[in-house]
């Protein structure tokens, strides 16, 4: 039995892969050089080479014009280098362009394109099944570029590719969200969904459990009335897993940290609280003293290093550490938004987020984008790493696509006779989903 019958063409693996190879770069003076540059450049320039022109929406234009904007203000207000403007305004450019060129190649079928990129996860799942079974073994051959380090009992945190488990745990979280509405609402368990949802586990990273979580909330209004009635009166077991899932030390911890440093701040300790809570707790406090002292303008695009700089005078370094982790992505997209985009940036992140989402509980493919951009807009501060370009488009197209499908459909939730069941034979429930 194959576990992936869709097919992927050389193209399709490596566009598709790139979201999951943040852990191949190369230090440079301009910052890290990504492997995923590389296929990503080819395929722009084929898609030029093949079809004599290169077209994107004018919103990209006027998003790169934006943000090259802000951040000439930024820069001149509050003396920040131009070289983080021209070093990070490339790869945006290229990353929104290429995952674009790959979107409307294939004439913005976001179903079909979805389909492959799932398969690409799954195969990704199945080589986070082979790390772990090496680091069981004793051996860390396939972990040699990533940070080592997150363990439960004698489990790790599996990477895949990419730079750490948090970074594996967000490319492959569209893919859980369908291996979960696979199972609940197709009722069909798969080997592929049960990888996926597997692999996830494996990363023991608190930010895929979150969206483990998230993802489990969002399909809930999509069930039929027996399984609804069959998934409450389970939700004690469930939520006993649940419980348990939350009770992993990486995560349990976290969260009780978490809750102490927000009710008390004189707890913000570097030795009394677990590192991820700390760095996100101080880059948190830095973008918020930066954020009033500059105006509510952001310093520029890129920038971030140069406000941590500034403020971490005030916060105290474990001794076991260089540099704090996050001074150059602020442990969180939102922060680092905010920080160097200021209230423009913050504002129109949000107004995204709500503007594209699709109330209509069938658009399982915009739901699934929507989860992973809340973990990232919480915990990823990243613009261009970790295909976040990609998910932004997709997240955009998924919306669009379905109304365009379904004009019948309104963007409202729909009459409890419209949602229970859901029909099954609609295009939204493709019969064959590309993995058995």
């Amino acid at each position: 039995m194959k576990i992936v019958r869709t097919r992927l063409t050389i193209w399709d693996a490596l566009v598709l892969s790139s979201p999951f190879m943040s852990g191949l770069f190369f230090d440079s003076p301009i910052g890290n050089l990504y492997l995923f540059y590389i296929p990503l450049s080819m395929y722009l320039f084929g898609h030029i080479l093949v079809n004599g022109n290169l077209r994107f929406p004018a919103s990209f234009a006027y998003m790169f014009f934006l943000i090259v904007f802000l951040s000439v203000i930024g820069s001149l207000a509050f003396s920040t280098p131009i070289k983080y403007l021209i070093s990070y305004m490339p790869p945006i450019i290229l990353t929104f362009l290429a995952y674009h060129a790959y979107i409307r190649d294939y004439n913005f079928d976001i179903e079909r394109i979805f389909r492959k990129y799932y398969a690409v996860a799954v195969y990704f799942s199945i080589f986070a099944f082979v790390q772990e079974a090496f680091w069981l073994a004793g051996s860390t051959i396939l972990f040699a570029w990533a940070l080592i380090g997150k363990t439960s009992g004698s489990l790790l945190g599996v990477v895949g590719l990419s730079s750490e488990p948090s970074n594996f745990a967000v490319a492959l979280m569209p893919a859980v969200y369908f291996a979960l509405y696979k199972i609940l609402v197709l009722r069909k368990i798969t080997l592929g969904a049960v990888a996926v949802i597997a692999a996830q586990l494996l990363t023991l990273s608190a930010l895929g459990y979150m969206g483990i979580i998230a993802s489990i909330l969002l399909i809930l209004p999509t069930l039929a009335r027996r399984r609804l009635l069959f998934f409450t009166l389970a939700s004690p077991f469930i939520l006993y897993l649940v419980i348990s899932m939350i009770s992993v030390d990486v995560f349990a911890v976290r969260f009780a940290d978490t809750l102490e440093v927000l009710r008390d701040k004189s707890a913000l300790k570097p030795y009394d609280v677990n590192l991820s809570t700390y760095t996100l707790l101080v880059n948190y406090y830095i973008t918020k003293s930066a954020f009033f002292d500059n105006y509510y303008l952001g310093t520029g695009i890129g920038s971030y290093y140069e406000i941590y700089s500034r403020y971490i005078g005030g916060f105290e370094v474990p001794s076991y550490l260089e540099i704090l982790p996050g001074n150059n992505s602020a442990s969180s997209f939102l922060l680092k938004v905010t920080a160097e985009m200021g209230i423009v940036g913050l504002a129109l992140s949000i107004f995204f987020l709500v503007r594209f989402f699709s109330l209509n509980v069938a658009n399982y493919i915009n739901h699934a984008f929507f989860v992973t951009l809340i973990i990232i807009y919480l915990r990823l501060g990243m613009y261009f790493v970790n295909g976040v370009p990609f998910i932004v488009m997709m997240y955009i197209y998924s919306y669009q696509s379905y109304r365009r499908k379904n004009p019948a459909a309104l963007e409202s939730v729909p009459p409890r006779s419209e949602r229970f069941p859901p029909d099954l034979n609609h295009p939204q429930f493709p019969r064959d989903s590309g993995v058995v």
